[in-house]
């Protein structure tokens, strides 16, 4: 107890003011796309008065579950307004062709007598993201929900004076690196339990061979242990001294039922934690965050060094709903004092081979 309140003294007294405080959200809508693509689909010319019966029996046997966001049916568009029935047609989507043409026989030839008039059509092949895009895919197909717009994060400002205060400690951890041995990146990361604003792990890049300055010794590079691999290792250390592998891992309820239940207490690696880290982080440790289940991670600059990044950069992995874990990214906090470091930008431009 009296460890954690120094440690939150000290937080206070290097805290700096709010007005340094600015970041953007990495968000899905910041890759944005060239254009859009359209796919082609089989769509079937219907009556008004039969488009009920049909919707929902072409819904039972050809459901479309890739393609929520397309309306079912619209308008059928024609070149002459004076054919009043061809005006009042409407358009019902099957599915797409290329599926079309790998359905059942029997099943084909239920569509064909349900809707004997059929054309190919091209529609959006995935969900707009943002206002533009609703409206020009509009243009296309109509489209069954407008995006959401983006929430913009807000901290208060006790806040985001700690968060400048950890990021400094990140900035300040990468220097020490560099100097410390002899030319390693000045990569700094941080690893805090916000609940408590207590720093559990810190670490600097030593993928590079170096002699250390201090013991005149080589130092052990390696091309795996970045900033980010070091830290997330060293939060698993912090784990493995604070509940034993030995510890019995499970106990019994207090309610005498005798049912074992696991030890509520202990965190996996770092959920819930934020990452502060002073470049973003390559793909491996985007990887690992992620699968350390880390709760949001602040980058200050763009990682022109690794060849791809994994966190707004290249790829956008704490997003990707393919995956089984996503957390919040924030980037540019105190961008402007990593950039004025000159050492920073002079090792980080040198060859890559030097890793080795």
């Amino acid at each position: 107890m009296e460890a954690d309140a120094k440690e939150k003294r000290a937080l206070s007294a290097t805290s700096s003011s709010s007005s340094d405080f600015s970041v953007e959200q990495v968000l899905p809508l910041e890759g944005k796309r060239e254009g859009f693509s359209l796919v082609a689909f089989r769509a079937a010319i219907i009556e008004p008065r039969s488009a009920s019966t049909l919707l929902k029996k072409v819904s039972e046997v050809l459901p479309i579950p890739n393609f929520r966001h397309l309306k079912r049916i619209r308008k059928k568009t024609t070149a002459t307004q004076d054919d009043k029935k061809k005006a009042t047609m409407l358009m019902l989507l099957l599915c797409p062709e290329d599926d079309f043409n790998l359905l059942d026989g029997d099943l084909r030839s239920e569509l064909q007598k349900l809707t004997p008039t059929q054309e190919s059509v091209r529609v959006p092949s995935h969900p707009p993201e943002t206002d533009e895009e609703y409206r020009a895919y509009g243009k296309h197909w109509p489209i069954s929900s407008r995006p959401r717009p983006a929430q913009k994060k807000e901290f208060s400002e006790d806040e985001k004076k700690i968060m400048i205060s950890h990021m400094r400690e990140a900035i300040s951890v990468g220097r020490l690196g560099a100097s410390k041995n002899g030319g390693q990146l000045p990569i700094g990361c941080v690893i805090v339990d916000p609940k408590s604003n207590r720093v559990v792990a810190k670490a600097y890049d030593r993928r590079r061979r170096r002699t250390e300055i201090t013991s005149g010794e080589a130092s052990c590079g390696h091309p795996l242990h970045h900033a980010t691999m070091n830290c997330i290792s060293a939060v698993a250390e912090y784990d493995r001294a604070k509940w034993p592998p030995n510890e019995q891992r499970k106990r019994r309820r207090d309610d005498g039922s005798g049912v074992e239940d696991a030890l509520s207490s202990k965190p996996y690696l770092c959920t819930g934690y934020d990452m502060y880290v002073t470049h973003e982080p390559c793909v491996m440790c985007s990887m690992a965050a992620l699968h350390s289940r880390i709760g949001r991670v602040f980058w200050a600059v763009e990682n022109t060094y690794d060849e791809e990044t994994g966190l707004g950069g290249t790829y956008m992995l704490h997003c990707d709903k393919r995956l089984n874990h996503r957390f919040e990214v924030f980037k540019g906090l105190l961008a402007n004092e990593v950039k004025e470091d000159p050492q920073s930008f002079h090792v980080l431009a040198k060859d890559r081979d030097e890793v080795r």
